[in-house]
């Protein structure tokens, strides 16, 4: 995976920059659940 994303770098940034979005709203929306399992949590 890693090796990929630097071949990505290398040979077409906006390969990478796509690939750099998508990861970034993955790991965004992992943490909007985190914080409602927490609220789920407290209501509990």
């Amino acid at each position: 995976m890693h090796n990929a994303m630097n071949n990505n770098q290398t040979n077409d940034p906006l390969t990478f920059a796509i690939t750099s979005a998508v990861v970034f709203i993955c790991i965004f929306n992992d943490k909007k659940k985190a914080i409602r399992i927490k609220k789920l949590q407290i209501f509990v």
